[in-house]
């Protein structure tokens, strides 16, 4: 999959804070999260790529220090907050193959919807066609 990045992160005050190891860590979690931002914990995986132990409650904690940035949805699942919106927009369109997925696949992982514009698009259109 291909990605927009955000390169005014190297700026931003809580990413230069981070240890090397923890913003390596947060380009991980963002490059092998799915299409809307939820990433299935798989830390045994980035230990090895990494070569060393890694602590995932104080990377969770130090990222949502300021701001919320990560919500656990579960025991093994992390969704990122400000993906969908910074990589499809925020105004959805019933039109849309790609925003219909997107809703779906939010929807199947108990997120709230409710940050979305879908004042143009008709409830549970996906289910229909």
């Amino acid at each position: 999959m291909k990605r927009l990045t955000d390169t005014n992160i190297w700026i931003e005050d809580w990413f230069m804070d981070l240890t090397p190891e923890n913003k390596l860590f947060w380009f991980y979690v963002k490059d092998n999260c799915n299409h809307v931002g939820v990433w299935r914990v798989n830390k045994k995986q980035f230990e090895y790529t990494l070569g060393h132990k890694f602590d995932l409650d104080s990377f969770f904690e130090i990222c949502n220090s300021d701001k919320e940035r990560i919500v656990k949805l579960s025991n093994d699942k992390w969704f990122i907050v400000s993906f969908v919106i910074f990589q499809y927009g925020n105004k959805f369109t019933p039109k849309s193959n790609v925003h219909k997925s997107v809703i779906k696949e939010l929807e199947l992982n108990g997120i709230d919807t409710s940050f979305l514009d879908l004042s143009a698009f008709e409830q549970k259109t996906y289910e229909n066609e």
